[in-house]
Formats: C-alpha cells, sequence, structure tokens
C-alpha cells in the first residue's frame, strides 16, 4: 500500500546517502563498518543497556541526596559507555565537528552510527550527574574534570542545551571558588544557550543562579530586579504557572526588604516603587487563592 512505499523510498533514500557519504570519505566507511562489527557483539547491547539502567538509578539516587551511591552508579556507567565504543570513541569524536549539520549527516549514514551516538549523549548526562554529585561534596576538581568531558562531548554533539548545563554546573564550581565575575559570563552563556534551543527550564535554573549570586550584593538592586523579570518570563513561557508565582513573591519580598532598608536610612520612597511592589504581592496572592480554591 501507500505507507510500504513511503517506507520503501525512505528506505532507499537512506541507503543511497550512506553510499554516496561514503564513497566520498573513505574513513566513514571504515568507522561505519567497525561499529557494525562491535553492534554485532553480545556485549553491546549489554553494556549499553546497562549504562542507561545505572543513569536511571543515579537520577533517583540523586533525588534522595544519596551522593556516594551517584557517584558509584556513574563511574560504572562511564565506564561501561567508554568501553561500548572502545578504540572507535575517539575515530567518531574526530569525524564530529560541532555542527547539527554534521551529526543529522552521520544518523543518516545508518543504525550502527545512531546507536554510537546515543552512548555519547549517554556519556555526557552520566558525567554532568557524575560533576553534580561531586560538587554536593564539595569536590571541585573532581567536578572540573567531568564537566571538561561532557562539555567536550556536548559541543561535539551540537547539543545546546546539554552545553548549557554544563556551563550553568560550571558556573556553579565558580561560585564555590568565589570566582563571581567568571561565575556570571557562563551563566549568561549558559542563558543565551537555552534561549536559541528554546529551552525555558534550563534558562530559568541559570537566572536563578544569577540571582541568588546578586541578591546580597550592595548596589545590584536595578539588576536583580531585572534578573526577576527575565526569570518571569522564561517560566511564562515555560508554561509554569507555580513557578510565576512563587517569583513574583520572592520578588515582591525582595522589593519590600529594599524599601525597608531605605527608609531606616531615611530615604524618601517613591509612590511607583511602592505600587510595584504591591502589583508583585497582589498578583502572586491572587494566584494562592485560585490554587486553594481550586
Amino acid at each position: 500500500g501507500r505507507w510500504h512505499n513511503f517506507a520503501l523510498i525512505a528506505f532507499q533514500g537512506r541507503e543511497l546517502i550512506q553510499m554516496t557519504a561514503e564513497a566520498e570519505d573513505p574513513g566513514l566507511k571504515e568507522l561505519i563498518t567497525a561499529l557494525e562489527g562491535l553492534q554485532a557483539t553480545d556485549s553491546w547491547g549489554s553494556s549499553k543497556e546497562r549504562a542507561g539502567i545505572l543513569l536511571e538509578n543515579a537520577e533517583s539516587a540523586r533525588a534522595t541526596k544519596q551522593t556516594d551511591r551517584v557517584l558509584d552508579y556513574c563511574a560504572e556507567a562511564v565506564t561501561l559507555s567508554v568501553g561500548c565504543l572502545g578504540e572507535q570513541r575517539q575515530v567518531l569524536l574526530g569525524a564530529l565537528d560541532g555542527t547539527q549539520e554534521k551529526v543529522m549527516a552521520l544518523m543518516d549514514s545508518g543504525e550502527a552510527m545512531e546507536g554510537a551516538l546515543d552512548v555519547l549523549v549517554t556519556e555526557v548526562q552520566i558525567r554532568q550527574l557524575s560533576a553534580e554529585a561531586h560538587m554536593d561534596k564539595g569536590q571541585v576538581q573532581e567536578a572540573k574534570g567531568e564537566l571538561e568531558v561532557a562539555e567536550e562531548l556536548s559541543a561535539k554533539l551540537s547539543d545546546e542545551v546539554e552545553t548549557a548545563r554544563c556551563l550553568r554546573s560550571r558556573g556553579m564550581l565558580c561560585l564555590m571558588q568565589k570566582d563571581v565575575k567568571t561565575a556570571e559570563d557562563l551563566l549568561r552563556r549558559s542563558i543565551e544557550l537555552c534561549r536559541a534551543a528554546e529551552d525555558p527550564k534550563e534558562e530559568a535554573a541559570a537566572i536563578k543562579l544569577l540571582i541568588k549570586l546578586y541578591r546580597q550584593s550592595e548596589g545590584m538592586f536595578e539588576r536583580v530586579c531585572g534578573l526577576y523579570h527575565e526569570l518571569l518570563e522564561a517560566l511564562q513561557r515555560g508554561e509554569d504557572a507555580h513557578g510565576v508565582s512563587m517569583t513574583l513573591l520572592k520578588l515582591g519580598q525582595f522589593r519590600l526588604e529594599k524599601h525597608l532598608a531605605d527608609t531606616s536610612k531615611g530615604v524618601e520612597l517613591e509612590f511607583a516603587d511602592l505600587e510595584m511592589t504591591d502589583l508583585d504581592l497582589g498578583g502572586a496572592l491572587e494566584y494562592l487563592l485560585v490554587r486553594n480554591v481550586g
């Protein structure tokens, strides 16, 4: 029928793309042959599946703050992921040039390449989680090492969201080391990547860190208010109504603290400032009342 014809055309198209790509690049043909050989072994499927299960276990362990267990799961998962590809891992990384076009072209070259790229994606996620667990334990150098590899891989894969996560985590590391300037630069880059990738959830997470960075600093009132508005926009794009409400509440409280501090110093308040504070707190209260009634 019609769907069979479509599937046949798609298959033939893919075969043609693969043949053309291999003819243009003999090294690619060699890599694909090697990957097909790896994936024909019994250990490939079991190692790849086990690494995925360990990643899920590590995520569950982190949710319950079992940091040592997270690190154990991640260490085993990284060993399996790297072992899956063996010597072909570096060859595959050499074939990637950091562009989405290259990733798509390689994926079109066959299932063996798709499977290999999937292993790299899993490795990025494992290393990112491992870095976060090391940060939880205050192990800065170990976290930095994991993030360097994760960021290199995600950049090669042209994965903007994972790269943004790495930048955000590096920003957190810099905050731990009191390197405020570098932290701000990294978090800003993370936010820009998230916006380019249209991922408001990750964007909001990075903006929250910037707010935390500046909220207690002198002379940063306007900048923090601006960041709160950026956060509200990200949460609205992500359709996070609860997050919007909580952010309005925090922004209102932040403004109120500033007004009280100014009043204690004898500074005369502007009506417009008080009105903005009232609107922020009123918006948060309105959401909470609707939520409680619902």
